[in-house]
């Protein structure tokens, strides 16, 4: 095992509030000082990202990089890698692949022994099938870029694959490393939520987490929810209450689709029983209110709020897309998939959990165990410490 001192540069495109920012902050938030010093470097600008870091002393760099392409910032962060004696830089996402890559060579032609590993954290790859010259570009140079790459890190099976698939990383090369989240804390308890928000302490909730835009699928949900409460499906549950008259769709995240599906909503006669809260700084206390989690998304590699989700006790329903399958696979599984589209099989899912308490508390304890067993912050922590160690250990420098 090495026992260096290890100093670890992340290298992110910007340092705004975000999943890849939240993952960072974990990161350096979590290593243990006595091993490793962090920084961090915005390619351009510092923002409310900032407000994530705990750390004692821990410098955020801006580089400033002006839109488009720009020459000067790579050589800016090359020299950065040599001044600041870095032994491993960690990038992440296209956005700052390929300024890494340049800059890694020149400071190793400076004299610096920086490792270099890139991390893949959604299916940005996935869109490089569309022809056209610009992308076609782009891919020749993440082949470029990660063949040159010490350690290419995929979050999510999902992303290995095309990493292999559209980008030529031998499979055997790819390091597989989760994304981990903090159990989300609930200020606000489920009883006094609901009273806010107007929702009986007896109706059956399910709810999502998310950005409102157009590929996260929150009209499936909607039309779910039409169905559950048809006629046609107001079973009793175990207790003798009715059970899709007593459903409610609980939807926490701001965006440009807001205003469409609020008239979604309407149109499908749903509007009173749709619950538009916004973007919150806290999920813990909306999760708290809810008694399932859905995942509508057409398109995801691994969504960190199903995770959270797991995290609070929360049985699952996701569309079969990205690593949803694989985060409820198993004989233990917290729940189940679905087509990504389908409203009636969404709609039956939840149907069988409104109207089976016992089940909901199983699937929820199986949640929970699968969060503690693969999905923690420190778990995802010590999998990156690894992986830096491995890196100061030894192998061939591209």
């Amino acid at each position: 095992m090495a026992t260096k001192h290890v100093r670890v540069a992340y290298v992110t495109p910007t340092f705004e509030r975000g999943g890849l920012e939240r993952c960072i902050a974990h990161l350096v938030n979590g290593l243990d000082a006595q091993r490793y010093t962090p920084l961090i470097v915005s390619l351009t600008t510092t923002g409310a990202a900032a407000d994530w870091i705990e750390r004692d002393g821990l410098r955020v760099i801006e580089l400033h990089k002006p839109p488009g392409n720009d020459i000067a910032t790579p050589r800016r962060l090359a020299q950065l890698l040599v001044d600041e004696r870095i032994d491993v830089v960690h990038s992440h996402n296209w956005g700052s692949m390929l300024e890494t890559c340049l800059a890694v060579r020149w400071a190793r032609k400076a004299g610096s022994g920086v490792r270099w590993a890139h991390a893949e954290h959604g299916l940005e790859l996935d869109r490089f099938r569309v022809t056209g010259w610009k992308r076609a570009v782009r891919r020749r140079l993440m082949r470029w870029c990660l063949r040159r790459c010490d350690a290419p890190v995929a979050i999510a099976d999902c992303v290995a694959m095309w990493m292999h698939k559209l980008c030529g990383v031998p499979e055997k090369r790819i390091r597989l490393v989760p994304n981990g989240v903090e159990r989300p804390p609930t200020a606000e308890g489920r009883e006094a939520v609901r009273r806010r928000l107007d929702i009986p302490e007896n109706a059956f909730v399910f709810g999502s987490i998310g950005r409102l835009i157009e590929l996260k699928g929150y009209e499936t949900a909607i039309d779910a929810l039409a169905l559950l409460r048809s006629p046609s499906n107001r079973g009793d549950d175990a207790a003798g209450n009715a059970v899709g008259a007593e459903a409610w769709f609980l939807l926490v995240g701001g965006g440009e689709e807001r205003a469409a599906l609020e008239s979604f909503a309407r149109e499908q006669g749903q509007a009173d029983r749709v619950r538009f809260v916004g973007a919150q700084s806290e999920v813990g206390p909306y999760l708290a209110a809810m008694d399932a989690y859905v995942n509508t998304s057409h398109t995801e590699a691994m969504n960190l709020s199903i995770l959270e989700a797991f995290s609070h006790g929360l049985p699952v329903a996701a569309s079969e897309v990205g690593d949803n399958a694989k985060l409820l696979a198993g004989p233990m599984a917290p729940g189940s998939i679905f087509p990504a589209g389908d409203a009636e099989r969404l709609a039956n899912l939840l149907s069988a959990l409104a109207a089976d308490g016992t089940t909901r508390k199983s699937l929820g304890e199986a949640a929970i165990r699968r969060y503690a067993e693969h999905y923690t912050v420190a778990g995802m922590v010590d999998r990156y410490a690894a992986l830096y160690d491995a890196l100061m250990e030894g192998g061939e420098a591209a």
